[in-house]
């Protein structure tokens, strides 16, 4: 590797990488959002949070990095320009290829590692994360219970708290549980919490009482308890029942070679696929659109600020054009190659424009 491309891929490196943690850390965050409410007014741990939000970074990635490329590209060359350093690397004899060459090694490494995330970073994060919240959703405990509300966590039981605090630990309980037909239970305690263990969530109750009551006799009997453990199961088993995996969480065979029976459903799944593949590949045309304010056309000492912004509108067109075809793709089969004449449309644009100026010359 010749010293002016290590000196340009330095260029390009450092405002990648910043501009890649910077734009996935907003949409982390952004996204990290919907689940505070788990914590704040559902008891969820802080560690179960993290996990559950780390699992998105992958496909945030995954988008970004075509963005973040392109961004850093437009910033690394104007830098040059306006340093004049470009204008120094012509003169030394040195093409537009050459200049370009840096760009397209570091748009081959985004490529790479894009595939290596959509085939199989991507489809395991977001399978686990989709399993994860759906637990949560339907047999984390606290998450079913809030303050001042009669909850029913299982069929037959019935819990009421009037306050939560900010340790996750309840006070002022009412729990009846009639769960076995044989006897009904009512339990009242001061304080209280889910902890989990082997057999399932269990409901630890502390300075209350137990009254239990025969439906044959009409017998009530009350036991005064320090510390009185409630097993919540059964709960909705839903992790053993079947859920349909979303597009995003298969694997390629299984988004090309699915099993799947219900045409529509089949339509999305290979929609998928093929943005999966064709949403790499515009790390290369994501460059090639950057690079032209600077390597097409004649230097202009007043700057490149004009062509930067319509080169900034071309990429947002095609990266817009191409979160289009992906929506409309599920219709019909033959609207995936829309994703690929997309980019097809691109690289001839820019062929064009290259054609044009040399002619010019």
């Amino acid at each position: 590797m010749k010293i002016y491309e290590k000196y340009i891929l330095s260029k390009i490196a450092g405002p990648m990488l910043i501009i890649t943690l910077g734009i996935t850390g907003i949409a982390w965050l952004s996204q990290s959002l919907r689940f505070v409410d788990f914590i704040v007014n559902k008891g969820l741990s802080i560690g179960t949070f993290f996990y559950i939000t780390v699992l998105i970074v992958p496909s945030l990635l995954w988008v970004v990095l075509p963005v973040a490329l392109f961004i850093s590209v437009i910033y690394s060359y104007n830098k040059l320009a306006n340093e004049s350093e470009l204008i120094i690397f012509k003169t030394s004899g040195i093409d537009n290829y050459s200049l370009l060459k840096p760009a397209i090694m570091f748009a081959s490494l985004c490529t790479i590692i894009s595939f290596a995330i959509g085939a199989y970073l991507l489809p395991i994060s977001y399978r686990e994360f989709k399993d994860t919240q759906y637990f949560i959703r339907n047999n984390y405990a606290s998450i079913l219970l809030q303050e001042g509300v009669f909850s029913n966590p299982a069929p037959n039981l019935t819990v009421f708290i009037k306050e939560r605090d900010y340790q996750g630990i309840f006070h002022g309980l009412l729990v009846n549980d009639e769960r076995n037909p044989g006897k009904k239970i009512t339990v009242m305690a001061q304080e209280g919490r889910i902890i989990s263990t082997v057999k399932g969530p269990v409901f630890e109750m502390i300075n209350g009482n137990h009254q239990e009551l025969n439906p044959k006799t009409g017998q009530l009997s009350m036991l005064y308890f320090d510390k009185y453990n409630l097993q919540l199961n059964p709960f909705k088993d839903t992790m053993n029942g079947k859920r349909w995996r979303e597009p995003p969480e298969r694997f390629f065979k299984e988004l090309f070679f699915s099993d799947e029976q219900n045409p529509e459903l089949a339509k999305k799944l290979a929609a998928e696929g093929h943005y999966r593949i064709t949403w790499p590949l515009y790390n290369f045309l994501m460059i090639l659109i950057a690079v032209m304010p600077f390597l097409v056309g004649e230097f202009s000492r007043r700057g490149a600020v004009k062509k930067i912004i319509q080169s900034s509108m071309l990429g947002l067109f095609f990266i817009l054009l191409s979160f289009a075809f992906k929506n409309i793709a599920p219709k019909a089969l033959y609207l995936n190659s829309l994703m690929y004449i997309n980019i097809l449309l691109g690289l001839i644009i820019f062929y064009r424009i290259t054609a044009v100026q040399k002619t010019k010359k």
